[in-house]
């Protein structure tokens, strides 16, 4: 995967997340490209959101993201998957491989 491709995923779920959540709450976003137990391909999406300024509850802002994702990458021709998570700073900073945002 390119560096083009990756900013442009993280465009992607940036939008999406600022759709569902609303700009404010949107801090950071993070894609890696891989493989489900199924050996689906997949892009794994982090998200920093601050849940006191998402316009929605977590659990809403999590299926709603899910679909707002799956339908960009379907309307791309995209057949990865996306698989999310949605961290508070404390989990951010304490993620695999973080690095200082």
């Amino acid at each position: 995967m390119s560096r083009s491709t990756t900013a442009e995923l993280e465009k992607i779920g940036r939008d999406a997340a600022q759709q569902v959540a609303g700009e404010g709450a949107v801090a950071q976003v993070e894609v890696v490209p891989g493989e489900d137990s199924d050996e689906r391909p997949v892009y794994y999406f982090s998200f920093l959101i601050d849940q006191d300024r998402a316009r929605q509850r977590p659990g809403l802002v999590f299926t709603r993201l899910i679909q707002k994702l799956r339908d960009e990458l379907i309307a791309r021709g995209d057949g990865h998957y996306p698989v999310i998570r949605i961290l508070d700073r404390t989990d951010w900073d304490k993620r695999k491989g973080a690095q200082s945002h």
